[in-house]
């Protein structure tokens, strides 16, 4: 890591330690749609040359503590493969309902256990999926904002910056 990027990670959890962006995270209290899941294939069993990619879809506040949350018993690692933001946790879990249909489809065959299933390849999948949940979503009459960990840090930096001026 770059001495310029050290510098940037300092001000930023300097910035999240700041009572004012405390208050406007409360405020707006935005949620992540999560897609969580194993950094690789793993064998499903002794021998297993394909393997599976478990993975599952969640809503919280706090990505970090979801994947230390997850289940203790799995054996490989796991991580947040990918992360939107949106607006409320309505929103979230109207997106996160359609993404466990289109991306992790109502099939049993998939399923593996307590909610994880086999995402076959999530980098090539989740875009796609994504823009068409939301585009499904949408056709039905919902309008649901996603953004980025760094939108909504300017988010909450902007709501921060109006209050202050207020006083």
């Amino acid at each position: 890591m770059s001495a310029r990027q050290d510098q940037i990670d300092i001000a930023i959890k300097r910035l999240k330690s700041s009572d004012a962006f405390k208050a406007a995270e409360r405020k707006l209290d935005f949620w992540a749609v999560v897609l969580v899941g194993t950094l690789g294939r793993v064998p499903k069993g002794f021998g297993d040359n394909r393997g599976w990619w478990p993975g599952r879809v969640g809503i919280t506040r706090d990505p970090d503590e979801y994947t230390r949350r997850m289940d203790l018993e799995q054996v490989h690692e796991h991580a947040s493969l990918e992360i939107v933001w949106t607006e409320s946790h309505r929103h979230a879990l109207r997106l996160k309902a359609r993404l466990d249909v289109l991306l992790l489809g109502e099939s049993e065959i998939n399923r593996i256990r307590h909610g994880w299933r086999d995402l076959e390849d999530p980098d090539i999948t989740w875009p796609i999926l994504l823009g068409q949940a939301l585009d499904e979503i949408r056709e039905g009459g919902e309008a649901v904002e996603v953004f980025s960990e760094q939108m909504r840090l300017q988010k909450i930096l902007n709501e921060a910056r109006k209050k202050g001026r207020a006083r």
